[in-house]
């Protein structure tokens, strides 16, 4: 699936009101100097984070869970 999102990238102007606060806040945890950084790396996490739940829904019963430690 990321292939696909890489092949079809298209980048455009986007003008947005956004909390200044929460974009700094969102800055310093994703460690970046730039407002476009934080929002593309962001985006990105989330994207992940729904491939990866998108992964576990379609495996959900699939399997089962075995005590290693105990």
């Amino acid at each position: 699936m990321e292939e696909d999102r890489v092949k079809a990238e298209v980048t455009r102007q986007k003008a947005r009101r956004l909390n200044q606060e929460k974009l700094d806040r969102l800055k310093a945890l994703l460690g970046v100097q730039s407002d476009t950084e934080a929002i593309e790396q962001a985006i990105d996490l989330l994207l992940a984070e729904e491939d990866i739940k998108d992964t576990l829904r379609k495996v959900k019963g699939k399997g089962r869970v075995e005590r290693v430690f105990t």
